[in-house]
């Protein structure tokens, strides 16, 4: 009883740490053996992709099409690449840009990423509705160009 403590903040590292240095930046990663269905959407062009995986091989449908299961699983690494370069639970988003969600095949709840514009050379992204982070503008530009190779047979480019 009565006793303080007194530690410099050398000693314990965490008591000045900020969220972004002990938390993953790629905030949503369902592993695909998981999915059901992705769905995409912008301004330009909508896809629903329904994904089958089987003991011996798997399948993909785009838009009710039999589709190539390796650019499927391009254009969802580049989903997933989406990275929260800093913390944003502000209120405020820009004109929307681009919607993808992830539908999986037990009783877990969609998730639904959506990409908004910022005021700062950045985008705003919303998980299941809510802001959670910001990051470069540069992926939204490249998600635009990445869903319109998709659809029409393009090159998928992973870096942004």
């Amino acid at each position: 009883k009565g006793v303080i403590y007194y530690f410099s903040a050398d000693s314990m590292v965490w008591a000045t740490m900020e969220p972004t240095q002990y938390m993953s930046k790629l905030f949503l990663m369902p592993y695909i053996y998981d999915l059901d269905t992705v769905t995409y959407r912008d301004n330009e062009c909508e896809l629903t992709a329904v994904v089958e995986w089987g003991a011996e091989d798997a399948k993909v449908t785009l838009n009710g099409e039999q589709a190539d299961l390796e650019r499927f699983q391009l254009f969802y690494q580049f989903l997933v690449s989406c990275r929260g370069e800093e913390i944003y639970v502000g209120e405020e988003k820009g004109d929307f840009i681009a919607e993808f969600s992830y539908t999986y095949d037990d009783d877990r709840e969609k998730d639904t990423v959506t990409l908004y514009e910022s005021d700062d050379r950045k985008i705003i992204i919303a998980v299941n509705g809510k802001n959670i982070f910001k990051t470069k503008w540069n992926y939204a530009t490249r998600l635009l160009e990445n869903a319109q190779a998709y659809l029409n047979g393009g090159e998928i480019v992973l870096n942004f």
